[in-house]
């Protein structure tokens, strides 16, 4: 409903007779201009965007604009969201505590850098865990947004920190990177502080607390929690594109997680259930793969600067340095700058486009050289938190396998049906009219599924040459399981090895469904083979190889560090990110980032707890 709707609508009930104290604050005469209606509504529930919390420059670019800009941003500090949750909550040091001493919590908690350091100092109240989470949403057709939330395991209140418009972000050739730099360094700086449970001194660009303004009243004192990033939660393309790693199209580092080869990725042995064959990456490799491509100097002269200047060009090639690179080589004091090597954003200087106005040396910038890349395109302020490392990039089953390898499984198992016509109506057409049937005969035994396909059409499913990879939506797909399982039960003969796939993930989903957060060791060892049995059956048995089948190993095999994947699986996170798009969807582009944060507070609060400790 717009503004102009419940406005008017209030406007005529008062007329009709209503005496409402409540509704009359919303009235508004019809015949007003059209900007009146929100701040009616606005002033009616006390929001004000006219003056953000808390902001920060971003760089930009805007259509029709001359060049890339800085704009102010709003962004909502997420220890000060979090503290003021904690507070507004019953019982929550006592929930927390039972947790922590009961071993509710995975691993991936009680290892923690935070945690170990306050639990050496004697503190008495434990570390409160907090989860990322990370993608972007459609809103508008041709629109799209990056948001950045935060929220506390023992409540499951989500809490939206950073959000950033698609179409505003650096088209210098970093795909967004300058833009999104800002972004994670004042995730950096915030979570930091939250780690010492000390009020930072100044704000997250180094500048004084502004005066009069109430944080620098509190600056330097101690808060009432510590705060520990235990993981980040996101899909693969996400981690890939906007955390800085490389993508599963890479030949040399497909994975994040390991060292797998591209021509591994659909490799599964059944002693895999043990122990993966590839190594682990770790906080150490992501360190050394960063610290091999940067390259720090000093501009010594105005001269240097110069030649710098004119070597500069913007790389926007696919296969090019992604950013402002040099075209050719430079000499810089002892170091010789290669052809290619790329202008980095960092603490040295956050806006490559402020290289040119450098007045003061000698100073020191960084480069970045994109040939000596392995798995890390961009060192991630992100892993610079205390405590938060790559290996604390959790899997998500909502995408890996709802809408990843199920999918595959479930598709590949429907064709074997069809091509060997087990209905006999001797055409796929006929065949999947009888699907139709059965699945809408199913669907009415088992009332209890939400999400249910309407209509099973031969689009959705491809043609057998080439099936369909990922026709249903997560929920439906889950929902698809034990259906599919029960038409491949009744014709065995047809595709065994489909089948032994389908019970080994009716198997998982059983598992993870009525396990806790800290999975027990047995448990543990059923989970990992169970989606071992199900991936090499499935492979067997004709499913697509796709390299989410990797990735789900890694899901499987995680469960030993951060717990059940079900507890941090996407799916509420993903609901609620339709909520976001209908907020953005009525912000005005002058406000946006305020409007949608005022707004988030009101929706929040009833619509944004998941599963919780």
């Amino acid at each position: 409903m717009s503004a102009r709707t419940l406005c008017v609508i209030c406007w005529w009930a008062s007329k009709a007779g209503c005496r409402s104290s409540e509704l009359a604050k919303y009235a508004h005469e019809p015949e007003a201009q059209s900007g009146k209606f929100q701040r009616r509504i606005d002033s009616a529930m006390g929001i004000s965007v006219k003056t953000a919390s808390y902001s920060i420059r971003v760089p930009v670019y805007k259509k029709g604009g001359v060049t890339r800009e800085e704009e102010e941003t709003a962004v909502e500090i997420p220890y000060e969201q979090l503290l003021a949750e904690i507070a507004d909550t019953p019982d929550f040091e006592d929930t927390l505590r039972n947790a922590v001493d009961q071993n509710r919590m995975p691993i991936s908690y009680y290892s923690h850098e935070v945690v170990r350091a306050a639990r050496a100092a004697g503190e008495a109240k434990p570390p409160v865990p907090v989860g990322l989470f990370i993608d972007g949403v459609a809103f508008l057709k041709k629109a799209s947004f990056i948001a950045l939330w935060a929220y506390c395991l023992t409540t499951g209140v989500r809490h939206v920190i950073a959000i950033l418009r698609n179409d505003l972000l650096c088209t210098c050739g970093c795909r967004g990177w300058c833009s999104l730099y800002r972004i994670f360094a004042f995730a950096k700086w915030a979570f930091n502080a939250a780690a010492e449970a000390t009020y930072p001194g100044a704000r997250h660009d180094g500048a004084a607390w502004p005066d009069g303004d109430p944080r620098g009243d509190v600056a330097g004192s101690r808060m009432q929690h510590r705060f520990a990033v235990v993981w980040l939660k996101s899909d693969w393309g996400e981690i890939g594109h906007t955390l800085g790693f490389t993508t599963w199209s890479s030949k040399l580092w497909p994975c994040y997680c390991c060292n797998v080869e591209k021509d591994e990725l659909h490799n599964v042995e059944e002693r895999f259930a043990a122990q993966l064959p590839w190594a682990l990456l770790t906080q150490q490799d992501y360190e050394d793969a960063c610290a091999a491509c940067e390259v720090d100097v000093v501009v010594p002269d105005r001269a240097t600067h110069a030649k710098l200047r004119a070597s500069l060009f913007f790389d926007r090639r696919a296969a090019g340095s992604r950013g402002r690179a040099l075209s050719v080589d430079v000499q810089v004091g002892d170091i010789v700058l290669k052809a290619g090597d790329r202008l980095e954003a960092s603490h040295l200087l956050d806006n490559t486009f402020a290289f040119d106005l450098i007045k003061q040396f000698p100073t020191r910038v960084r480069f970045w050289r994109p040939k000596s890349q392995s798995f890390s395109n961009r060192r991630n302020p992100l892993f610079s938190i205390t405590g938060f490392t790559i290996d604390r990039l959790v899997v998500d089953l909502l995408h890996c396998l709802y809408l990843g390898v199920a999918q595959s499984w479930i598709v590949a198992s429907l064709w074997a049906l069809l091509r060997q016509d087990v209905w006999g109506t001797g055409s796929t057409i006929l065949g999947i009219q009888r699907l139709r049937a059965l699945l809408k005969v199913y669907y009415k035994r088992n009332a209890g599924l939400v999400t249910q396909i309407q209509y099973l059409s031969m689009k959705m499913l491809g043609t057998a040459k080439k099936p369909a990879s990922a026709p249903f939506k997560g929920a439906e797909a889950k929902g698809l399981v034990n259906f599919v399982v029960s038409l491949l039960e009744q014709h065995s003969l047809v595709a065994p090895d489909l089948l032994l796939a389908g019970k080994q993930l009716q198997q998982y989903i059983k598992l993870i469904d009525t396990s806790p957060l800290n999975v027990a060791p047995p448990a543990q060892q059923a989970m990992r083979e169970a989606v071992v049995g199900f991936l090499i059956h499935g492979l067997r048995g004709g499913m697509k190889p796709i390299a989410k089948v990797h990735q789900f190993l890694h899901a499987a095999h995680a469960t030993r560090l951060h717990g059940n994947p079900r507890y941090y699986s996407n799916w509420i996170d993903e609901s609620l990110n339709k909520d976001l798009a209908g907020v953005a969807r009525a912000a005005y582009s002058s406000v946006w980032a305020a409007r949608i944060f005022q707004c988030w507070r009101f929706l929040r609060n009833s619509r944004s707890t998941g599963l919780t400790l």
